[in-house]
């Protein structure tokens, strides 16, 4: 380096916050007053270009625009040769690519400020995975191509209005669900509308999984939901709307016991579950189901409530033709109705005890 000579300072002249000058004469010497340092560029400035890696990099400011550029020397890390980042007035850094060492969370990859731990954010654990974190829980995972949603995520508002309507939102291989995933509001309106959420291959589910609000509005259509595969589910399995699937592998399948409220006139609504438990206060009929989809079955417990001996009246076609309900008060039937598309098929089994 250079010599550096220090000899006895002349008289100084003093800047205070305000001063603004355009040259520095060599043989004038400058002292600060207050606590700030402030700098002034009037004009560019630019660091030439280094001619080796070894001194690291070029620096320069565009005054015109804000913006700092700096220009790496050791360009071999850097994708497609990108050689510049800039830095403009707004705060934003931008350059075509930007490399973090793979890793893990609190360690290396991309995070946020405000972020204590450094554990949310986009990480790579090495070649050809991504992953993403919030508070040091791993959300989504993509290795070669597949994606991994490993927390709980929601799929809804899709929605098609087109003449074959065959899907918005498709997975083309089975993807992975590790979490509880919900279905909502996934709708179908096209002339043949084969579902909105399509899963081309069988998807596996081992968390919970909640369809609920999805609809068809043509009787043409085949569901809103729509899996062309198998679906295994080790949890759970909440249906409220429309699903299709050429096979179902659940366990521990249970259905919502309803509490309807009695009515004379009676219409079993499908939509309120499969089970439903009816106290009669009086004598009932039973009319075809609210809103009725092909294959439905509902089955009402049907309890002698008041002073008991009410009948039952319907125009279904009832097993064996029987039809008459127990007598005592507090008797408890049971009547299975299954609805094929024309005909509303009932089975009564009497005498609980």
């Amino acid at each position: 380096m250079a010599n550096i000579r220090i000899t006895e300072l002349p008289a100084l002249a003093t800047l205070v916050d305000t001063t603004v000058f355009s040259t520095v004469s060599a043989g004038t010497n400058y002292k600060l007053t207050g606590t700030v340092l402030k700098t002034y560029v009037r004009d560019g400035i630019s660091l030439a270009t280094p001619a080796s890696a070894n001194l690291g990099g070029a620096l320069s400011y565009v005054p015109s625009t804000g913006v700092f550029t700096f220009t790496p020397a050791d360009k071999t890390n850097l994708v497609n040769g990108s050689a510049t980042a800039t830095l403009n007035t707004s705060g934003q850094l931008s350059s075509a690519m930007f490399l973090a060492n793979a890793g893990g969370t609190g360690t290396t990859g991309y995070s946020f400020t405000g972020d204590g731990g450094l554990d949310t954010g986009m990480f790579s654990s090495g070649d050809g995975y991504l992953q993403f974190y919030s508070n040091n829980t791993k959300v989504v995972e993509i290795t070669g191509g597949n994606i991994t949603l490993l927390g709980h995520p929601t799929i809804e508002g899709v929605t098609s209005t087109g003449a074959t309507g065959t899907g918005k939102l498709v997975f083309d291989n089975a993807p992975t669900f590790s979490g509880h995933i919900t279905v909502e509001g996934v709708t179908s309106t096209g002339a043949t509308g084969t579902g909105k959420l399509v899963f081309d291959d069988a998807p596996t589910f081992s968390g919970a999984v909640t369809v609920s609000n999805n609809t068809q509005s043509t009787s043409s259509t085949t569901g809103a939901l729509i899996i062309a595969g198998g679906v295994g589910i080790t949890r759970s399995l909440n249906v409220d709307g429309v699903i299709s699937t050429p096979t179902l592998l659940v366990k521990d399948v249970r259905d919502t016991v309803y509490d309807a409220t009695f009515a004379s006139t009676f219409t079993p609504d499908a939509a309120n579950g499969a089970i439903q438990n009816v106290t009669l206060t009086g004598s009932i009929t039973i009319n075809e189901f609210a809103s009725p989809q092909t294959g439905q079955t509902v089955t009402l417990i049907l309890t002698q409530g008041g002073s008991g001996s009410y009948t039952l009246t319907s125009t279904m076609k009832f097993a064996g033709g029987l039809k008459t309900l127990s007598t005592a008060v507090d008797s408890i039937d049971m009547l299975t109705i299954t609805y094929t598309g024309s005909v509303y098929y009932a089975s009564l089994v009497t005498g609980f005890v």
